[in-house]
């Protein structure tokens, strides 16, 4: 199944507000998205308006949600929040200094 939008090659996506309406109708078991950024206050954040919007759309359909998101990305914040650091999962190579741990799972890389 293929979602429309446009494609965004560099980041191998289909974008559109027409993505995130759709993604708003599927119920996942799972989802597990990256992200741009994660900052205390902003949360998971990325650089585009479609982007995150289809991935706040798909966290409220899952069941189980995880970020995938390298220490690089931590204390940085960007344009566009799609979700709390208590809404999902992390799965991350550190721990962020500004977690408790209870939603964090680290990964050996």
């Amino acid at each position: 199944y293929m979602l429309n939008g446009y494609l965004n090659a560099g980041a191998s996506a289909v974008l559109s507000e027409d993505t995130a309406q759709k993604i708003a109708t599927i119920n996942f078991n799972k989802v597990f998205l990256g992200a741009n950024a994660l900052d205390k206050e902003a949360g998971y954040t990325s650089r585009n308006s479609y982007d995150s919007e289809i991935k706040a759309a798909a966290i409220g359909q899952g069941e189980q949600n995880y970020v995938l998101a390298d220490s690089s990305k931590f204390n940085v914040k960007r344009a566009f929040s799609f979700a709390r650091i208590n809404d999902v999962m992390l799965i991350s190579d550190q721990m962020p200094d500004f977690m408790d741990g209870g939603k964090v799972i680290l990964a050996e890389v």
